[in-house]
């Protein structure tokens, strides 16, 4: 600080650090700056001969009549205010946060994350949602909901690309978890209604005479295949049936059997020894997923003849061409259907609480599908099985979120635990509500995307599906095992769906 025009009597010469700068009679006043009593024009503070430490000011090289002190006692240095430096560095801080701020809610839109914007108003009407609790209930009677009446009076179809584009920022969480149950319900009714028109249609075909000959597994139920191994083996037995002219049958009733509502229009109940003898010889599978061509010839090989065969046969392309047929044939019982959408209420609702964490739009719902458990480790292992790895499963979800945001995940799977340490973004729902397969299976189908692991159960989730995207994982099964000598990619798995590592 300086003081210009004092008395030498008024200033303590004898402090440590003079504040009246000595001016040399031949050297002019803007080569010195400083605070001593020995100013050298370098800008810097010297102490007192007793403490040569030297504090650099930062200043630059002016009069001290630019230092001067101002009419409200406020320093200068360099013709700045502290004043006004503080309200500057206080303004930039804010603009860093707020530009902080603004890259963390664009990373969040981007890659499906939920953000706290501003909450608009609800466009839809309370009264068309109070119908949902009708939906649910089993009343033949009541007519499935098509629309939803919005606030501003216009129609919104449901399943349609308008409902996708609903704005639901300013709608409560109990409201957005009825409108994502709402519209699977609807698929759910508009999938029963072509099943019933195609069974109508269906059962008008006229029989032959050459369909009293049957195609019957010959140790189905003896085996005691899974859920999706059964299905396999239902739906290649059917395929092999229509290209020949016969019919299929089961010899004994299978656990899996009461869970699928049509079941019972694509298959007959026949004893063993009304189809067979002793001498009748089994066509024996060569391979589990890899095309025989001689599976073609079966007309001309057993020409009046029932037919028993054996295997997994996991040739999808044996009953593509009817895949009508097959999701007509395999189409959940009602209590099947009922479970599924009830667990998944449980599971929306533990994940939104009170608080509406969608954007503006409705999640779309991406299915991940995780099989480990019995795979990990024994006799499956020892075939070939190999779980999908964790970097394979990050890809893919990560690559959902990117492209389809917002994105709500359900998590399916026999690890839940691994699961939970794998995907620990907060949009995931790990439904571990139940330990019923068939009703995981009936939620894989409700899905808009998939990501598959390995295996036939998840397979069977997206074939009976309408997902718009599906990934299965590449390296299954084990290279030099059994397994992979037995399964051809291309017979196995659909070319629409997309292979990932």
């Amino acid at each position: 600080m300086y003081m210009r025009n004092m008395p030498q009597s008024d200033v303590d010469t004898t402090s440590e650090y003079s504040l009246v700068p000595l001016l040399k009679a031949d050297e002019p006043e803007e080569s010195y700056c400083d605070t001593t009593g020995s100013c050298d024009g370098t800008g810097k503070l010297r102490s007192s001969p007793q403490n040569q430490t030297t504090i650099t000011l930062g200043c630059p090289r002016r009069s001290p009549i630019a230092h001067e002190r101002s009419h409200d006692n406020t320093l200068f240095c360099g013709g700045f205010s502290w004043i006004t430096v503080l309200c500057l560095s206080t303004l930039l801080s804010w603009f860093l946060w707020s530009a902080y701020q603004e890259l963390s809610i664009s990373r969040n839109k981007k890659h499906g994350l939920f953000d706290d914007s501003p909450p608009t108003a609800c466009p839809v009407t309370l009264d068309s949602l109070s119908k949902l609790e009708k939906l649910f209930r089993v009343v033949s009677a009541q007519p499935p909901i098509k629309t939803l009446r919005m606030k501003n009076g216009s129609l919104v179809e449901m399943n349609s690309p308008s409902m996708d584009n609903l704005a639901v920022g300013g709608c409560s969480a109990a409201v957005v978890t009825d409108l994502i149950l709402l519209g699977l319900q609807r698929t759910i009714d508009r999938r029963q209604q072509e099943q019933e028109r195609f069974l109508q249609s269906w059962m008008m075909r006229a029989p032959t005479a050459s369909q009293e000959l049957f195609i019957a597994h010959n140790n189905l139920s003896v085996t005691g295949f899974g859920l999706g191994n059964f299905m396999f083996i239902l739906a290649t037995m059917y395929g092999l049936a229509r290209n020949t002219s016969r019919s299929v049958a089961l010899l004994e009733f299978h656990k899996h059997e009461k869970l699928f509502a049509n079941l019972e229009y694509f298959i007959q109940h026949r004893r063993r020894a009304e189809l067979f003898d002793k001498s009748t010889e089994v066509l024996h599978e060569k391979h589990w997923a890899i095309f025989d061509p001689d599976i073609l010839h079966l007309s001309t090989d057993y020409p009046n003849e029932n037919i028993p065969l054996d295997g997994y046969r996991q040739v999808f392309h044996l009953f593509d061409v009817y895949k009508r047929d097959i999701r007509a044939m395999f189409a959940f019982k009602q209590n099947v259907t009922d479970e599924a959408m009830a667990k998944l209420r449980l599971g929306l609702e533990g994940y939104f609480g009170t608080t509406n964490k969608s954007n503006d739009q409705l999640p779309k719902l991406v299915g991940v599908h995780v099989r480990r458990g019995d795979i990990l480790s024994g006799p499956w292992h020892d075939m070939g099985h190999e779980p999908a790895s964790k970097a394979y499963l990050l890809r893919s979800v990560l690559h959902m979120q990117s492209k389809y945001a917002p994105v709500l995940f359900l998590v399916i799977s026999n690890g839940m635990e691994y699961c939970r340490e794998v995907f620990r973004e907060d949009n995931f729902i790990f439904m571990d509500y139940h330990e019923s397969a068939e009703v995981d299976m009936a939620l894989l189908t409700l899905m808009d995307y998939l990501v598959l692991s390995v295996g036939t159960f998840g397979w069977w989730g997206a074939y009976l599906g309408e997902a718009k995207e599906i990934h299965y994982y590449r390296h299954w099964p084990r290279n030099g095992t059994v397994m992979k000598a037995g399964i051809q990619p291309k017979d196995f798995w659909p070319s629409t769906w997309i292979a990932g590592t």
